[in-house]
């Protein structure tokens, strides 16, 4: 699998990688998803429709984090 290039953090300037958080223990829609995460400030897109999307797929979380200016 080729490694998704994606921009830095708008905040801190780190780092970001894909990530697929553990489901919750009360919320089990969230077992297949992605989202982006900053390595350093741990900022969080993609976790839900409140944090930037809903994310099924890898390539969706990194086009949509990409996309912004």
């Amino acid at each position: 699998m080729s490694r998704i290039k994606l921009k830095p953090c708008p905040f801190c300037g780190s780092e970001v990688s894909i990530y697929k958080p553990e489901p919750h223990i009360y919320d089990y829609t969230r077992i297949n998803r992605c989202c982006v995460r900053c390595t350093y400030c741990n900022l969080l897109f993609g976790y839900d429709e409140d944090y930037g999307g809903d994310f099924i797929t890898p390539e969706e979380a990194a086009a949509e984090w990409n996309r912004r200016v």
